[in-house]
Order: C-alpha cells, then sequence, then structure tokens
C-alpha cells in the first residue's frame, strides 16, 4: 500500500491525516475458483500509536460538532414547546415530532461518527432530509390539514399493517401463503402475541370517519382509487407527488440531486462495488484492495449536512415560534457550542488512501 506524508499542522493551515495508515486494508493474497487475485481485507492499524490517538480525537471532533448541532435542534424544540403555550392546532405537534426526528437521526449519525463509521450516517442523514421536507412543507402553508394529512397517512399504514398481521384477513392469509417457503418467517408469525386485530383497525377507521380527518381521508381514498397506489401524505390535494417533487418544491432540488440519490443508493445497496478498487502497488492490475469497514470518506458532507440539517431547522423553529429573547438564546448556543469548533475544522481534512 502507497505512504502518504504527515504535514505539519502549521505548514498549510491543514491538518492532513495520513490514513493509510489508520484503517487499513493490508494486502493478503489468495486465490479464487477462478484464479482472480484480490487482497484479503480486515483491519490493522498501521501507524504509530500517537497518529492513531489524533485519527481518533479528530473522529470526536466532528462528531461532537455533530451532535452539538443536534443539541441546538433540540434546544430550539424545548423553547418552542414553551412558547407554544395552550394552542391545540394539530401541526405544531407533528411540526415538533418531524423535527425531532430530525434531531434523533442527526445525532445518530454523531455516534456512528465517533468510531469512524461514516458511510452508514447516510441512512441516518437520508431519514433526516424527509423529515426536514415534512417541517418545512407543513410550516409552508396550510398547516393544520398538511399536519392531518400525515396523521391520516399514519393511521392508513397502521390498518394496513394490522390487515397483513392479522391471520384472519385475506391480506394476511395472503401474505402467510406467499412466506410459506420461509421457516424464520414462519416461526416468527406463529410466535406473535395474542392480538386483537380487529378493535384495533375499528377504532382507526372510526377515527379516520370523524372531523377533522374526514375530509383528507376522503381525498386519500379519492387519490388511491384514481392511481391504484398509496399516496404520500404530501401528495393529498395537489401537493408534491414524490420526494423528487416535494424537494424542488421547497428550493431543495440540489440536496436531492446531490445527496439524497447517493444515499438512497447506499440505503438500497446499490454501491457496494464503490468498495473494491485496484491495488496502486500491483502493476499486473489484478490484485484488488477493498475500502475498510471504519473509513473517513464522505466526513465533510456527513458533518456539513448533518449541522445544517438541524441548525436551519432550528433558526426555522425560532423565528415562527419564539420571541427575540428565545431567538437570542438560540444564537448564543450557536456561538458558544458550534461555530467555535467550525472555524477550526473547516481547515480540517483527511487523506485516507486504501487502494
Amino acid at each position: 500500500m502507497r505512504g502518504r506524508e504527515f504535514p505539519n499542522e502549521h505548514s498549510r493551515g491543514y491538518l492532513i491525516f495520513a490514513l493509510c495508515g489508520s484503517l487499513v486494508v493490508r494486502a493478503q493474497i489468495f486465490a479464487l475458483s477462478g484464479g482472480t487475485v484480490v487482497s484479503y481485507a480486515y483491519f490493522e492499524l498501521n501507524e504509530s500509536p500517537e497518529r492513531q490517538q489524533e485519527y481518533r480525537d479528530l473522529m470526536l471532533q466532528h462528531s461532537i460538532g455533530i451532535k452539538k448541532s443536534a443539541e441546538y435542534l433540540l434546544r430550539g424544540l424545548q423553547l418552542m414547546q414553551a412558547a407554544r403555550g395552550k394552542d391545540k392546532q394539530y401541526y405544531h405537534g407533528i411540526v415538533f415530532l418531524l423535527a425531532r426526528h430530525v434531531a434523533e437521526e442527526v445525532d445518530a449519525a454523531s455516534v456512528l461518527v465517533a468510531e469512524g463509521c461514516v458511510d452508514p450516517c447516510k441512512l441516518h442523514l437520508r431519514s433526516a432530509f424527509e423529515a426536514e421536507l415534512g417541517v418545512l412543507y407543513i410550516l409552508e402553508a396550510d398547516s393544520e390539514r398538511r399536519a392531518i394529512a400525515y396523521l391520516v397517512k399514519h393511521a392508513r399504514e397502521r390498518v394496513r399493517w394490522y390487515e397483513k398481521t392479522d391471520p384472519k384477513s385475506p391480506a394476511g392469509r395472503s401474505m402467510r401463503s406467499r412466506v410459506a417457503s420461509d421457516p424464520i418467517a414462519l416461526d416468527v408469525l406463529s410466535s406473535l402475541p395474542s392480538f386483537d386485530f380487529d378493535t384495533a383497525k375499528d377504532r382507526l377507521r372510526g377515527i379516520l370517519q370523524r372531523p377533522p380527518y374526514a375530509a383528507v381521508n376522503e381525498e386519500w381514498q379519492r387519490i388511491k382509487k384514481d392511481t391504484k397506489r398509496h399516496p404520500a401524505w404530501h401528495a393529498l390535494f395537489g401537493g408534491p407527488k414524490t420526494i423528487h417533487d416535494l424537494a424542488f418544491h421547497l428550493n431543495r432540488g440540489f440536496w436531492y440531486e446531490y445527496l439524497y440519490s447517493d444515499w438512497s443508493g447506499h440505503v438500497h445497496a446499490g454501491t457496494a462495488v464503490r468498495k473494491v478498487g485496484p491495488n496502486t502497488d500491483d502493476p499486473t492490475g489484478e490484485l484488488k484492495s477493498f475500502r475498510p469497514l471504519r473509513h473517513p470518506d464522505g466526513l465533510k458532507d456527513a458533518y456539513s449536512f448533518g449541522q445544517t440539517m438541524s441548525v436551519s431547522l432550528g433558526t426555522k423553529l425560532a423565528d415562527k415560534y419564539l420571541s427575540q429573547i428565545g431567538r437570542d438564546d438560540l444564537r448564543n448556543f450557536y456561538m458558544r457550542e458550534i461555530k467555535p469548533r467550525n472555524d477550526r475544522l473547516k481547515h480540517v481534512s483527511i487523506n485516507a488512501e486504501w487502494r
């Protein structure tokens, strides 16, 4: 494997970590049945203890920065709850829960970054992005009806799940027939605790027939009948039909094209081939290298977009719900807990060649 220089921190204002390195794929050659020669991948820390500790410290600083941005959003939500008072409109609760979801997913990314698991952050950032879009769409206009649409979609999906799980329903019998050759599925289904599916379904269906849900539920049924598909909640009443449409509608098209599509590829296991490449020490091109499981590729994106989602959403909620005192409190938190670390880390990069 090729070595990399470790420049002095003061040499260009950059702290470049040569992690070829800190998490390195060591080559151990074996022949496959077809005769192809590859390098066998496993972890081996191939740096001095001092450099290993510097690497861990750097990942930890990024992790703390991401976590602080989640705390910023949670702080905004706490202040929002206090400022809301006795307003009983539904949309406040849905905005709160979706924003909390953003904070939860960004916090999960911070835990992964602390352990060097940057690529799996994409699953959590993708989910956070969808939740952020939900908040922005509800707050944009027609907030109460859009929030109720979210609740109707949730209730409809619960009914659908009960139908598939209920062994007495047509959907439940069909599902069991389709998985009859899967012993694990049959074992799980046979070990489910006793549950009154009919009562649960009737309760949700009854709620959907009452105000304020009834009119929105009728719209959901109309679209389902016309399209023969279960519509997204934001597609009701002429709204964006897909996440793609929703992102562009909310001026988040760049995020969708540049990040969400890539994140989705990772979620759906479409990026596995990116983790293997030619070993640059082998002139024949037959020796292959695999990227270590814990590798910092994509760290800057995870850090930047995790923070941006949390901070921008927290600020959006502050502008809507908080007094000047509350907005100042949140701004002071940012200036004290987030900005100084960002200023330090913006000149830090990691070069972790693994091929």
